[in-house]
């Protein structure tokens, strides 16, 4: 069965209590090659409830073999660091299945960015239990703002919202350099004025 070892058939001595495999005694066994391995179960799984980022997923597990043998699993997945996504670098996001975590890899079907499935080309996933790296040129695509990644599994998925901030360009900072030496030198140009003009004042006095 399931969970209980079986025994072959075979044939015992009444007189010397040894045992054959066959009724004529011609071929004795011994007690140990007569056990038949237990089978296991063979589950079928039943999603009752898809995991979200709030809420726990259920599955139901019946034996193919006996449906009177039943699991119940209840599991989260979870964003496992602190993930951060800014323009200009790739973005690597980890995600574990509270139960079973091994195999967060193989249940992983798609990333959603702002409802949009993403290309393959866009990211890359790799086991470990799942790593999700958002290529940086997508990432530069994306208009400053918040958005939100959605990660999709066969029985669930996990939902993470960030911000874009827009970033000054190397133009624009060299301008606000150039305006601020432009200012300093009207300022020089100034005080050198006053000072000409106070020595021209004092030079008319003594005359």
């Amino acid at each position: 069965t399931c969970t209980e070892d079986g025994v072959k058939e075979h044939y015992e001595c009444s007189a010397c209590g040894k045992l054959f495999a066959d009724a004529q005694g011609k071929t004795e066994t011994k007690k140990s090659s007569l056990v038949i391995e237990k089978l296991d179960h063979d589950w079928e799984k039943i999603i009752e409830k898809m995991a979200t980022t709030d809420e726990e997923g259920i599955i139901n597990y019946i034996c193919r073999r006996n449906p009177e043998h039943t699991a119940r699993e209840t599991f989260i997945y979870r964003f496992s660091g602190n993930e951060t996504v800014s323009y200009g670098k790739d973005a690597v996001l980890s995600i574990k299945r509270s139960v079973n975590e091994e195999e967060t890899f193989d249940l992983f079907r798609s990333v959603e960015v702002d409802g949009q499935t993403l290309e393959k080309d866009c990211y890359e996933a790799k086991p470990g239990s799942l790593i999700i790296t958002l290529n940086q040129s997508f990432i530069n695509t994306l208009p400053a703002g918040v958005h939100k990644i959605t990660v999709n599994f066969e029985d669930g998925c996990v939902d993470l919202t960030f911000p874009l901030q827009e970033i000054e360009t190397t133009e624009q900072g060299n301008g606000n350099i150039g305006i601020v030496i432009l200012a300093s030198a009207l300022g020089l140009l100034i005080v050198a004025s006053a000072v000409i003009a106070v020595v021209a004042k004092r030079k008319g006095q003594k005359q």
